[in-house]
């Protein structure tokens, strides 16, 4: 399948995970923000230098690229380093693009809420199955909430606009209905402020941090 897969997403979720730093004991409240259009992909775009301080992590076509319809990933760990990865419905990005939300359906989560309210570290990805194009947002205030009024519509246009991807590469549509599938009263927000980006997209460059810190 040309999705990174859960497994590989895993992976790369037990490198970034060991090294986030424990919660904070006052964390932001989550807020809603709005959603944008699909961005047409460049994968030479989204990026803002990591010496840049002072400023949100995600410019506006990164912004746009995690609210695509693209298969998103959140993932935490315990006390013990050992991490907990789990399929997400989608995502949202905060009008300021300071905070991302991403929405996740309780049942399917194991142990990821408890790992979350614990140390409120988090590592988030999101990868276009079409291009491959991946990236990973780290960071350490994560809390988890209820999603907001038109946050359903929301995720029910990105479940169709990652239909339409592989649907395009030759998938039937019954795989990503699968996939991204779930009660909507089952559904939680997890917000969190990123604090480092990574590049993750398949090739040398896998790894890179390109806004942030480490």
């Amino acid at each position: 399948m040309k999705e990174v897969t859960s497994e590989a997403a895993a992976r790369a979720a037990t490198t970034r995970i060991e090294g986030m730093e424990a919660g904070v004991d006052e964390r932001p409240s989550c807020r809603a923000g709005g959603a944008r259009a699909r961005a047409p992909v460049n994968a030479g775009r989204g990026i803002i230098p990591a010496t840049m301080t002072g400023t949100t992590l995600i410019d506006e076509e990164l912004a746009d690229f995690l609210q695509s319809g693209v298969s998103v990933h959140a993932a935490s760990r315990d006390a013990a380093n050992v991490p907990c990865l789990v399929r997400g419905a989608g995502c949202r990005v905060s009008a300021d693009r300071r905070r991302v939300t991403v929405f996740l359906f309780a049942s399917q989560c194991g142990r990821l809420l408890q790992d979350l309210r614990d140390n409120g570290a988090i590592a988030f990805f999101a990868s276009q199955p079409s291009t491959h194009r991946t990236v990973q947002l780290k960071g350490s205030d994560a809390c988890v909430g209820v999603p907001q009024p038109g946050d359903e519509r929301h995720v029910e246009c990105h479940r169709e606009a990652f239909l339409r991807d592989l649907v395009g590469i030759g998938y039937d549509e019954s795989l990503p209905r699968t996939l991204l599938g779930g009660d909507w009263a089952d559904a939680v927000a997890v917000t969190f402020t990123p604090t480092a980006v990574f590049a993750q997209t398949p090739g040398p460059g896998a790894g890179n941090l390109i806004a942030g810190r480490r």
